[in-house]
């Protein structure tokens, strides 16, 4: 694992998911980091407002032979809280929604997109992994963020 720091900082190891190639680019910032390129994913994501929503998807890409990979629900979510029959929150709680994405390797056709009826986005992750500050980190996340989206960060 490459470093980024400044003098006297503490470096702790990260990994970050970028959508999109951006190997020249960290390449640049950090020449020592370790890039991975990683394959074609399909993120299918929506905002719930049915608790049935995300089982219904599931069971639809289950009965066509997919399998994801990963499933993320932001956190409150759909499940608490929720009538299934309205939609909405508890008495006086108003609408409440929960973000979704469900993630799998390679890239579904135009008319099975249709189909699922969720807002899709197909994306190429690039991994970077490394050592680093604070500093260092903001430093970096901040040069690429410039030309893609952060897809998530985790200290390790």
């Amino acid at each position: 694992m490459a470093a980024v720091s400044t003098p006297g900082s503490v470096e702790r190891p990260y990994e970050l998911g970028f959508d999109g190639d951006v190997l020249a680019m960290v390449q640049q910032v950090c020449p020592h980091a370790q890039v991975i390129t990683g394959p074609v994913s399909t993120i299918l994501w929506n905002r719930l407002s049915r608790v049935d929503e995300l089982d219904h998807l599931l069971d639809s890409l289950v009965n066509m032979g997919i399998t994801p990979s990963e499933v993320h629900e932001s956190s409150g979510g759909v499940h608490r809280g929720l009538d299934p029959v309205v939609g909405h929150g508890g008495p006086g709680g108003g609408p409440r929604t929960t973000y979704c994405e469900v993630r799998f390797r390679g890239q579904l056709g135009d008319r099975t997109l249709q189909y699922l009826g969720w807002s899709h986005r197909v994306v190429e992750t690039t991994v970077v992994r490394l050592r680093a500050s604070d500093e260092g980190l903001r430093t970096l996340v901040g040069q690429v963020a410039g030309v893609s989206r952060l897809d998530y960060l985790l200290a390790l």
